[in-house]
């Protein structure tokens, strides 16, 4: 009972606990999806931002680019009609004009490495949105992973502790269980309907009277009855941990301590019980052996 009680509260325990995972599981995604939506705001407030003062050079460079290729066309054209001035002139307009050339390439230059720097910036970005969501796919499958270890525990506890409480429990029935009581009620009654009836029929042509056929059918039965319940009780733990320690010795010495655990005796006796329809043949060999030693006389 302390063992049924036991394994109750861990199946509540871990219920409790598939609760808080996908609680957690949630939260999670939530401040996930939460995260994703205020970087995705950040970058574009910042993108806005960047193309906004981008713009904002890119007009005043062009206004300044404008207004010296102004200066320098006006101070071509004065160079024109004072070509007459003096060479000391004509060398110091020669320099203006270089050093507005010089600042333009300048300029030039600058714009292009801004435009770097923001392509740079803006890769970054994105790599850190992936990065981002690749982290919350990973929390999230790591989540979900955790979540399905735990719910096949608690199945596999579940199932378990369903065992535990139908193992020899008549008020518990088991509907997927073929050899529940009900349905034995009804194999015997097919049983008397047909196999006991044709046997029954058989013995008649004999020497046999009725109360000698009923006798022999039913001292037939309880001999089937009672080797089956020998071979699934006499020593058989014992002989299946036989099996386990040394197969090749099966028939030596059976062990004097049986040292299965209770939930592997009750996983055994769940695989027996499984494995029964697939072994019958074997076993009515074993009967009819046993048949034969004791009733050889029978027709």
């Amino acid at each position: 009972m302390k063992t049924k009680e036991y394994d109750l509260k861990r199946l509540e325990d871990m219920k409790r606990e598939k609760c808080a995972v996908e609680e957690e599981l949630k939260s999670l995604i939530k401040q996930s999806s939460d995260d994703k939506t205020a970087l995705e705001k950040n970058l574009r407030q910042e993108n806005d931002m960047i193309t906004h003062e981008r713009d904002n050079d890119r007009r005043q460079y062009e206004a300044e680019i404008n207004a010296k290729e102004n200066a320098i066309e006006r101070l071509e054209e004065e160079l024109k009609h004072h070509k007459t001035q003096s060479s000391h002139e004509k060398f110091a307009l020669e320099k203006v004009m270089k050093r507005l050339r010089q600042d333009n390439d300048n300029i030039s230059d600058e714009r292009e490495k801004e435009r770097k720097q923001y392509m740079t910036e803006k890769k970054e970005n994105e790599n850190t949105l992936k990065r981002m969501q690749h982290e919350r796919d990973k929390a999230i499958q790591q989540c979900k992973a955790e979540k399905a270890a735990k719910d096949d525990a608690l199945s596999r506890l579940s199932t378990l502790a369903s065992s535990r409480l139908r193992d020899n429990n008549p008020n518990i029935t088991d509907l997927s269980d073929q050899n529940r009581p009900t349905k034995i009620a009804e194999k015997m009654a097919e049983l008397y309907d047909n196999q006991w009836t044709d046997a029954f029929d058989a013995l008649e042509q004999t020497d046999k009277n009725e109360k000698e056929i009923i006798t022999l059918l039913l001292e037939s039965l309880m001999t089937a009855y009672g080797e089956c319940f020998k071979l699934a009780n006499d020593n058989f733990f014992e002989k299946v941990q036989r099996v386990i320690e040394c197969p090749k010795i099966v028939d030596e010495q059976l062990p004097a301590k049986v040292v299965l655990s209770d939930q592997l005796k009750q996983e055994i006796k769940e695989f027996r019980k499984n494995q029964a329809t697939k072994v019958w043949k074997e076993i009515e060999g074993i009967l009819d052996v046993i048949r034969s030693i004791e009733q050889p006389n029978i027709g």
